[in-house]
């Protein structure tokens, strides 16, 4: 197999897949996406155990089945949840990991081995998805919290914890340093300090670093970015996106009934998790503005919420029950329809886009290509003027390089990039072409002999992601 990485991405979930195909012996990137589907389905599914115990440790005992029903509803029926479960994506896998060590923190029969096995899952967490270092300094606050507030850890937990979660992670690191010259560099998921999201896939554009940010900037910029678009835009994604609208109330008494009663107990951390992530993503979240970076924090928030609510007792202890049961029956009401997965989505996917198919047999070399680089990337494992079989991943060798133009002035500039780069075809589509606009200057007549034009296609099967789509041959003799 195939045990490179790509820069901007995490491995562990790639890893964790591979071992699943080579268990189940899948033969074409077809049918390994149908299983990915299945897995990430089992893994949502799986979830809702440690979510379960996680509630049971939140909540007292006359409140937990009311509360922890109202919770896993919420969770099951989650339309976020639903997407990242039925589309094969890292999220599930990764909510599994980090619930889990939660789980694991609150469980008091050995406090420093569950510190060992937290910090085992949040380092196999951080495989999947880097987000895992703010839930990793959660657990660390949440720590802190208790050596203040009793006797059940010692300063040492800390340490050990730290050791473990690097002690995981040192191989990733490793691995990532030897191919890219820098553990943490994730490309341009890595340029957190340019001026907008485009300049971010536009490989002529360097980040500055945050000292040169912020010198360069004017105060009212550096409000925008870190106040304005990155502080207040995560809690506006979380409180329109991730969480139910009616339960946001209940989450911020959360936090205020916290301060006043909470720092004591181990139930913090699921607190300082939302706390670590919110402030983690904010200096952020200006370029990378992705609920995709907070749906983890779904069970979190709403284990908040319904950690607050038997505060809310007066006299009578039945008065928190009243409210899980609206809540439940709210939730019921207000349930999205789900999209299905019957029996028309446990075929093997098919790349709805003529354009692609048609590209990956008729061209190879490097591609300029503002969107669709995955499509053009799978259509390459079809069979050649079949219509649509897919080939064997031992059959496929795959020749097209697919790379996202920079960002220029004119055609003229862009040109000598592209001769410098090898580039040999350009794929433009109607829509993002928006994103690169002196690519529409290929149409003009001066232009003619250098950008050879291949087809246009107009539209591709129901489902199709791009239309529009425009291919040129780059002919360097002419340039």
């Amino acid at each position: 197999g195939d045990f490179g990485s790509f820069q901007k991405q995490s491995i562990g979930w790639p890893l964790f897949l591979g071992g699943v195909f080579w268990l189940t012996q899948v033969e074409t990137v077809f049918g390994a996406m149908r299983i990915a589907r299945w897995v990430t389905i089992l893994l949502t599914a799986i979830s809702v155990i440690p979510l379960a115990y996680i509630c049971r440790y939140a909540l007292p005992k006359r409140q937990y089945a009311a509360g922890c029903l109202s919770v896993l509803i919420v969770f099951a029926t989650a339309p976020l949840i639903h997407f990242v479960g039925r589309n094969g994506m890292s999220e599930p896998l990764f909510i599994l990991l980090v619930m889990t060590a939660v789980l694991v923190f609150l469980n008091g029969s050995n406090a420093s081995r569950n510190v060992v096995v937290a910090a085992l899952l949040l380092g196999l967490a951080y495989w999947v998805r880097p987000n895992s270092v703010f839930v990793f300094i959660a657990l660390i606050a949440a720590i802190g919290l208790q050596l203040l507030f009793s006797n059940t850890y010692r300063a040492r937990d800390i340490l050990i914890a730290v050791v473990v979660f690097v002690a995981v992670c040192t191989p990733y690191w490793f691995a990532r340093y030897i191919e890219f010259g820098s553990a943490f560099d994730y490309g341009p998921n890595s340029k957190y300090f340019v001026d907008h999201y485009e300049q971010a896939w536009a490989d002529n554009i360097q980040s500055p670093s945050l000292l040169t940010y912020l010198s360069t900037h004017s105060w009212s910029e550096i409000y925008q970015k870190f106040v304005e678009r990155g502080m207040f835009q995560v809690l506006e994604h979380l409180a329109n996106r991730v969480l139910p609208g009616y339960w946001i109330l209940l989450t911020a008494m959360s936090f205020i009934i916290f301060l006043w009663r909470g720092l004591n107990k181990k139930i913090a951390i699921v607190h300082m998790v939302i706390l670590m992530t919110v402030i983690g993503m904010t200096p952020v979240f200006d370029i990378f503005a992705s609920v995709r970076h907070l749906i983890y924090l779904l069970p979190f928030l709403l284990v908040a919420a319904a950690w607050c609510v038997p505060f809310l007792e007066v006299r009578d202890w039945r008065f928190a029950n009243i409210i899980f049961s609206i809540l439940i029956l709210v939730t019921l009401s207000t349930i999205i329809p789900i999209k299905t997965f019957g029996y028309k989505h446990m075929g093997l996917p098919v790349v709805q886009d003529h354009w692609a198919v048609w590209a990956a047999q008729n061209i190879d070399g490097k591609v300029i290509i503002v969107e669709g680089a995955d499509i053009l990337r799978m259509s390459q494992y079809y069979e050649q003027d079949r219509a649509r079989v897919p080939k064997r991943f031992s059959e496929v060798a795959r020749s097209i390089q697919t790379i996202r133009p920079g960002i220029y002035e004119d055609l003229a500039t862009a040109v000598e990039d592209f001769r410098r780069l090898g580039v040999e075809y350009v794929i433009t589509d109607k829509n993002h072409i928006k994103r690169r606009p002196y690519l529409k200057e290929i149409n003009d007549a001066k232009w003619a002999n250098v950008f050879q034009h291949l087809g246009y296609f107009e539209i591709g099967d129901p489902g199709a992601v791009l239309y529009g789509v425009n291919i040129y041959r780059f002919n360097y003799a002419d340039n």
